[in-house]
């Protein structure tokens, strides 16, 4: 607690306050007297994420493509045209263009789903994606193709917006797969 009111320069009520709201999320345990720490990784905890996640996304995804209405089109389409612009940034050490790149994914992840018009989705959503990014920043490990990435996203975005929703609902899935490979890979499971 003292590194880490000294890093933030902040007193120990709003770091405890911090901190109990992380074990809301699922980020940090609560060890009774002794304090906090960071939640560990694990196969499990990776595989409940990805269940949920499906769960999730695959209701929402089906209800925004039949709801689709030209303002949720361009939502994604815009939502593309950034994560296009940050895509060279996907590989790069600089902390501040990583993340500029994460947050563009995240937004074009949420845009998918948004036309469902369920603000409750889009919480839980946002929030297991901000469980999930302590998995995909173990994908910095290993440089990616931007080009081959910027492909797969497009191609999802091809299949929603021509409203093919079991071929979108299937190119998640893979994708997932594929993500999950990759990380048990680099975290050595």
């Amino acid at each position: 607690m003292t590194e880490l009111r000294q890093r933030y320069s902040i007193g120990l009520s709003p770091l405890r306050e911090a901190l109990s709201r992380l074990v809301g999320e699922g980020l940090v345990i609560a060890e009774g007297q002794r304090g906090f720490r960071v939640a560990p990784f694990s196969l499990e905890d990776l595989d409940d994420l990805i269940f949920v996640w499906q769960a999730i996304v695959e209701g929402t995804l089906r209800t925004a493509m039949a709801r689709r209405d030209e303002h949720w089109e361009a939502a994604v389409v815009a939502a593309f045209h950034v994560l296009e612009r940050r895509i060279a940034f996907i590989n790069s050490v600089v902390p501040s263009e990583r993340d500029s790149y994460e947050e563009a994914h995240r937004a074009f992840n949420l845009s998918l789903t948004a036309g469902a018009g369920s603000p409750r989705s889009a919480y839980i959503q946002g929030a297991l994606y901000d469980q999930a990014r302590r998995y995909r920043r173990l994908q910095h490990q290993e440089p990616r193709n931007p080009a081959e990435v910027l492909e797969g996203y497009r191609t999802l975005m091809h299949l929603v917006l021509t409203s093919q929703t079991d071929a979108a609902v299937a190119k998640l899935r893979a994708d997932l797969a594929t993500w999950r490979d990759g990380v048990t890979r680099l975290a050595g499971w």
